[in-house]
Order: structure tokens, then C-alpha cells, then sequence
């Protein structure tokens, strides 16, 4: 399909004779750079009208793109030589090359990369398959989404949410209020105001920073006068610098997964091969004289593919109270619809008495095998 466009001059529509005399429609409008490639080429100073590009572009300073249908879109690599307005979505199947200031009034998405040196409004959701680089004193409204490495300039504002695929690069006075999701590592500037931060990797704050929560997979290192409001989880080490704040709690994710697994491999040692916390209710008159408790048919089934867990109920459980008290029952399906999915288990009265249990208490069940 070839490229649907309509141009207009510096201030006035014009006429088909007039843009052949402007732009040189039919001469230069594509202009091949090497065999089998074209690219639409825009003059300086042009406001033109466009819906689909089959091909890339090269655009001149000061135009302004005015869309024609829901978006405008582009087959190939766009490179912008100087100032550019959008009024409507965009898409780049190729990257995407901004040399000066740009506006786009609703979203953009890029298939390839995006580099941006000077300031970039985006009044949407921005989307970047691969790496994305943004200049100084940006403004993203929406979420802000890339698949590859991200490096944000000074004073730079992102009101939605930030996910990256990758390594994550602030600059200084950067805010993002929604906080910042990463699979690498994440360097802030000096005095960043960022909302929850959840990183795989290594995490490094300048000086003077505000945060709202920080959870880190890796090595976490917090520069001197930062404030941190609701905690921090670190998975490797931690360093904190002069006059930090840290208003909420610190834990080593280390640690709690140290304590996770001698917590299993204890239960294996006692031969527990699942456990779980539900909320005590009164059995079924038939059951009240009976060793046994019934739980959610869904449990069973689940508990019925761990190694070692008969497929048929009927094997023997262990219940735990919160004081410690122990009682072991054999364990059926409950019959009844009005409690399936409820997170409860039916105790009869006789056991409920010996373990110092009361209706609506909660209980530990056990798997402990036949």
C-alpha cells in the first residue's frame, strides 16, 4: 500500500500544482537512499497531513504532522531534524530519531529504538520495543513502557508507571510519583522524587532523594540526605550513606529466604509435604463423632499431585492451633457448596475441645502422609 499524505504549506492549504512547486512532490517526496528503500522527506517548516507511511522519513525543523484518521504511522526509521508536533497517536515500526523539541499529543509507540536530545512530551502512553533514551526536561503523561535499556535526562517528569526489560538510568531532579519497575539495574540521580521502586538487580540513589518504598533483588547502595517513607527490602547488601532517613522497616530478602528454607527443610525432616492456614468451622452432624476434618475439594485435589500425597483422601493430617497444641484427623473433601472456596476447615467438636480451638479461629493443616 503506498503512503496516504495530504501537505500544507507554512500557514495556508495548498493546491496539487502548489505542493509540486513547494516540495517537488514527484521528484523528491521519496527519495532513495540505497536499492529498495525510500524514505518520505519533509521540508523545513512544513505542516503536513498524513495517515500511513509505507517507508521511513526524514523530517526538516519546525513541522507539525496533523493526522488524518486515529493515528499516523510510519513502515520504516523516522529521523527528525529539529523541532516536531504530532496532534494525534504514532507508530514507528523502525526507531525513531528526535534531534529537537517534540510534542506528541497522544501516545507513542516505537518498534525500534528511541533517542531523544532534547525535550520530549509525550501527552499519552509511550511504548519502545528496544533501548530509549530521553532528553533533559521531559514529560511523559502516561505509562512508560521499554523493552530494552532506558536513560532518562535532567529534570524529566513521568506521571505513569515505569517498567523496564532492562538497566535504568535517571538523571538529576527526575520525578515519576508511580515508581519504577526494572529486570536490570537502576542508577538515580541527585534529589529524585520516585514513588515504589521493584528491582531485580543492583540499585544506586544519589544524594537527596525521596522514595516511597524500595524492594531489591541485588546490592543496594542509598547516597547521603535521602529519604526513604515505608522501607526497604535488599537482596544482597546494602550501604547507606550520611543523613539518610528511612522511616519504615529494613529486611534482608537474603535472609528471609535463608529462613524460608530451613523453615522446608524442617518440614521435610518432620515429613510434612504441604501445609496450609485456614479458618475453623463447625462439622456436619454425621462427622461430630468421627477423626476426621473436611477442607475445600480444590485443596485436596492440589495436595493429590505432590509426591508422597495419596491421590485418594482419607490419609492423615496434623492440625496446629496458634498456641502450639497438636492433633492429628483424616482429611475428606467438604460436600457442602456454601463452603467450598471459603479458606475453611470443618472440625468437629471433640477435637476442637482437645486442641482449645473456637469457631472462627485459624489453624495450620499439615500433610503428613498416610
Amino acid at each position: 500500500m503506498g503512503s496516504v499524505m495530504r501537505v500544507f504549506g507554512r500557514r495556508e492549504e495548498m493546491g496539487e500544482e502548489g505542493l509540486r512547486d513547494r516540495i517537488g512532490v514527484e521528484k523528491e517526496t521519496f527519495r532513495t537512499r540505497r536499492e529498495g528503500e525510500r524514505n518520505l522527506i519533509v521540508p523545513d517548516g512544513t505542516k503536513i497531513g498524513l495517515i500511513q507511511v509505507s517507508s521511513g522519513a526524514i523530517l526538516g525543523k519546525d513541522v507539525e504532522i496533523v493526522c488524518m484518521g486515529e493515528e499516523v504511522s510510519f513502515s520504516g526509521n523516522v529521523k527528525s531534524n529539529g523541532s516536531l508536533k504530532v496532534d494525534c497517536s504514532m507508530k514507528v515500526e523502525g526507531s525513531l530519531d528526535l534531534s529537537g523539541k517534540s510534542t506528541f499529543e497522544r501516545d507513542l509507540e516505537v518498534s525500534g529504538s528511541l533517542s531523544s536530545k532534547d525535550s520530549l512530551v509525550v501527552k499519552g502512553t509511550l511504548k519502545v520495543n528496544r533501548d530509549a533514551e530521553i532528553g533533559p526536561n521531559s514529560r511523559i503523561s502516561g505509562d512508560l513502557i521499554v523493552g530494552g535499556r532506558l536513560i532518562v535526562g535532567n529534570s524529566s517528569e513521568i506521571l505513569g508507571k515505569v517498567s523496564c526489560n532492562s538497566n535504568v538510568k535517571l538523571g538529576e531532579s527526575c520525578s515519576i510519583p508511580k515508581g519504577i519497575s526494572s529486570d536490570g539495574d537502576l542508577e538515580i540521580g541527585d534529589k529524585c522524587s520516585i514513588g515504589e521502586i521493584d528491582v531485580k538487580g543492583d540499585v544506586k540513589v544519589g544524594k537527596s532523594c525521596e522514595i516511597e518504598e524500595m524492594k531489591v533483588n541485588g546490592g543496594l547502595e542509598i547516597g547521603s540526605s535521602s529519604v526513604i517513607r515505608k522501607g526497604v527490602e535488599y537482596g544482597k547488601s546494602i550501604k547507606i550513606g550520611e543523613g539518610v532517613i528511612i522511616e519504615g522497616t529494613i529486611r534482608s530478602r537474603k535472609i528471609e529466604r535463608e529462613e524460608e528454607a530451613e523453615i522446608k527443610e524442617k518440614r521435610r525432616e518432620e515429613g510434612v509435604l504441604a501445609e496450609v492456614r485456614l479458618t475453623v468451622v463447625e462439622a456436619s452432624w454425621s462427622d461430630e463423632r468421627r477423626d476426621v476434618v473436611r477442607v475445600d475439594p480444590e485443596l485436596i485435589k492440589r495436595w493429590g499431585l505432590i509426591p508422597g500425597v495419596p491421590r485418594e483422601p482419607g490419609y492423615q493430617v496434623e492440625i496446629v492451633s496458634r498456641g502450639g497444641m497438636k492433633g492429628r484427623a483424616r482429611v475428606y473433601p467438604i460436600q457442602e457448596r456454601d463452603y467450598s472456596g471459603k479458606g475453611v476447615v470443618r472440625v468437629p467438636r471433640h477435637i476442637r475441645k482437645s486442641l482449645g480451638l473456637e469457631i472462627g479461629d485459624e489453624v495450620i493443616i499439615r500433610v503428613i502422609g498416610k
